[in-house]
């Protein structure tokens, strides 16, 4: 394992994994726009679609969500 590898903490990888996650997002939604779909593969394409979005919500909600313990809440109990 090379050295850097071993300096990743949990957080570093979660966090790396989130960004790849959005810059996915980012693509897919390029490849769509640029792109025409067939008429045959257009339901598929649409639940893909929902699902890779409510995954993108799933990842914001968790960085901006209020669910993750704030600081100053911590200082005041």
């Amino acid at each position: 394992m090379t050295e850097w590898m071993k300096k990743w903490a949990k957080s570093d990888i979660r966090n790396g994994i989130a960004v790849l996650f959005v810059i996915g997002v980012l693509i897919y939604i390029f490849v769509l726009v640029f792109h025409a779909v067939p008429e045959q593969n257009k339901d598929l394409i649409n639940v893909i679609g929902g699902n890779v979005i409510a995954g993108l919500g799933m990842v914001l909600g968790y960085y901006f969500g209020s669910s993750k313990s704030d600081p100053k809440k911590e200082d005041d109990e």
